[in-house]
């Protein structure tokens, strides 16, 4: 892929982002789906009669891939992650109370969730599933649930093998479905047929089935790949980085010096730069982490890492680092080191060239 094809992606996933805020609101307001992509399988569910698997993955307005099952009637019991639940309970149930069904909403890693998941697909509910998200390198890790390393959009990612698991012991099918937004911006679900799910006694049927659907899956985020929080928030979807950068004695001791020399010469035009398509920041809370995409690296940083970073991503003269960033120019010298020697950021010298 082309560095133009690089940015223009990286511009439409930043777009992505605020839209995705945006359904959020209009979901709790009680905006509608514009359109539904095969809606007959909801038509085959009713006719069935059964309980049922809503397997879904992060990719665009994914909170309305339910929306539609509650304003028919139905009973979804959707299973999200503990912090999604903190924050979507309220404007979840409070909109779906005034729709002709019932959501319920239930947290991922309780001990009761996979009992009670189970007595409701026995009593006719649909349990939605996001199989994505959570559970890569960022999250609780593979011992903390069912999960499985898949290659999916040439990459490899963790995914939940809990829908299939659940599927088989109820034997009841998956409906695969996604959420999207087309060219004009306006919301598309999109549902699959019902797939049958794998005998009881079949060892492998569960992992089977759900590397069955997966390409349906990969083809639709592969169209609105921008739309994906697997590329927005990629740590949460990996199922393991790449190696650790290193370097010896002598390598730090050489690019340390040269850092102090530029970071005093106040006539010097060497710049510090990072490519903002490829690495960047992220805070949350207490925790700040640089990310470098390409390599799949995920390293600890400090308050200092994030503002060196974003200074690198602005393509700023190491010169004028001590006077934009308050700190002291050894602490700054040093990190701006560690940049460089991880390959998170480089020095452009005109002079030298």
């Amino acid at each position: 892929m082309s560095s133009g094809a690089i940015r223009s992606l990286a511009h439409r996933c930043a777009v992505s982002a605020l839209l995705r805020e945006i359904d959020h609101r209009e979901f709790a307001r009680g905006a509608r789906a514009h359109r539904l992509i095969h809606d007959a399988a909801l038509d085959d569910l009713r006719a069935s009669g059964r309980g049922a698997i809503l397997a879904s993955f992060h990719l665009g307005p994914y909170l309305y891939v339910a929306r539609p099952l509650v304003e028919r009637g139905f009973h979804v019991v959707a299973i999200v992650d503990d912090d999604a639940l903190g924050r979507a309970r309220e404007r979840w149930e409070h909109e779906a109370a005034r729709m002709p069904g019932r959501l319920e909403l239930m947290p991922l890693f309780s001990p009761r969730t996979l009992l009670r998941a189970v007595r409701a697909l026995r009593e006719g509910a649909i349990v939605a599933v996001f199989l994505d998200g959570g559970a890569g390198v960022a999250g609780p890790g593979p011992d903390s649930g069912r999960q499985i390393e898949v290659q999916f959009c040439s990459m490899p990612i963790r995914v939940r093998t809990g829908a299939a698991y659940l599927a088989q012991r109820a034997q009841v099918p998956i409906l695969p479905a996604i959420a999207f937004r087309d060219s004009w911006g306006r919301r598309i679900v999109e549902y699959a047929d019902l797939v049958a799910p794998p005998s009881r006694d079949d060892p492998e049927g569960a992992e089977s089935l759900l590397r069955a659907i997966l390409p349906w899956f990969e083809r639709r985020v592969l169209s609105h790949p921008e739309q994906w929080n697997g590329w927005l928030l990629p740590m949460l979807m990996w199922a393991r980085t790449g190696a650790a950068p290193s370097a010896n004695r002598e390598s730090v001791e050489q690019t340390l010096a040269r850092v102090r020399v530029l970071l005093a010469d106040r006539s010097a035009t060497a710049r510090l730069i990072a490519d903002p398509v490829r690495v960047g920041a992220i805070e949350r809370g207490e925790d700040r982490v640089l990310v470098d995409g390409a390599r799949r690296l995920v390293l600890v940083t400090s308050r200092l890492g994030i503002r060196v970073m974003d200074a690198a991503q602005r393509r700023t003269r190491l010169a004028d680092l001590p006077r934009r960033i308050p700190a002291e120019r050894a602490e700054l010298a040093l990190e701006v080191t560690r940049l460089v020697l991880s390959g998170l950021a480089s020095i452009d010298e005109p002079d030298r060239a």
